[in-house]
């Protein structure tokens, strides 16, 4: 009796160490097969905007700066970076002084009259977890306009193969000529006049920019300062 159950147990043992083996195997292939499969992770590309709209009292124009990341897995390509131009004021009024703006990587001259995409940046990838900043100077040819604007980011997911596209949240450029106000036919002295010019500037700007933001769609991922 004693020598069968030891029979039995040498046999167990012999057919768990043949099993373990292949069961290890299986799951291997498992895991493998999970990881490359397009449903196992998810590819994303999130636009953050940081600063918007300083001021470049040196050379003029705007100053915006954003981040773009990948929050997920996958890798994301990116096959264009663009600003999209959907509305332009175009009326001349006195610019007060503001603050310096930080430095940037990008400068795009635009025109009253352009509406639609200016690609300014192209060939970024992302992997998860990686994360670039870019610094955009926004200037006008002639001065004396303000840009609404979104940043459009095209890219390709290289798991799922399917393309994307992301947008910012409508933003404006202020891009005055800065021009003294005597030449609004403003006497110099009388600050109290051209100072109510430029506000009641800034309440049209504002109005036009909640308008923009209703009806134009931003990305989920999107934020804004």
């Amino acid at each position: 009796m004693f020598s069968l159950v030891a029979a039995i147990g040498m046999f167990a043992g012999l057919y768990q160490d043949l099993l373990k083996p292949m069961l290890f195997s299986q799951d291997i292939q498992t895991r493998k097969d999970v990881a490359e499969s397009p449903q196992a992770v998810e590819t994303k590309l999130a636009l953050r905007v940081e600063q918007a709209g300083v001021w470049n009292a040196y050379g003029g124009g705007r100053y915006f700066q954003f981040t773009l990341s990948n929050p997920g897995g996958g890798l994301a390509l990116v096959d264009a970076i663009s600003v999209d131009v959907v509305d332009v004021l175009e009326e001349d009024y006195y610019m007060l002084p503001e603050a310096l703006p930080r430095k940037y990587d990008y400068t795009l001259t635009l025109t009253p009259h352009f509406r639609g995409l200016k690609k300014f940046a192209e060939g970024f990838s992302y992997a998860g977890g990686d994360v670039d900043r870019f610094g955009v100077l926004i200037d006008s040819t002639p001065e004396g306009c303000d840009y609404f604007f979104r940043f459009r980011v095209d890219w390709y997911d290289d798991v799922s193969k399917t393309k994307h596209t992301i947008f910012s949240h409508v933003f404006f450029a202020k891009l005055a000529d800065g021009h003294p106000a005597s030449s609004l036919g403003i006497p110099n002295r009388d600050t109290r006049e051209y100072s109510e010019l430029y506000y009641a500037r800034e309440r049209k700007i504002w109005a036009r920019l909640d308008e923009l933001r209703k009806t134009m769609p931003h990305s989920p991922d999107a934020s804004h300062p």
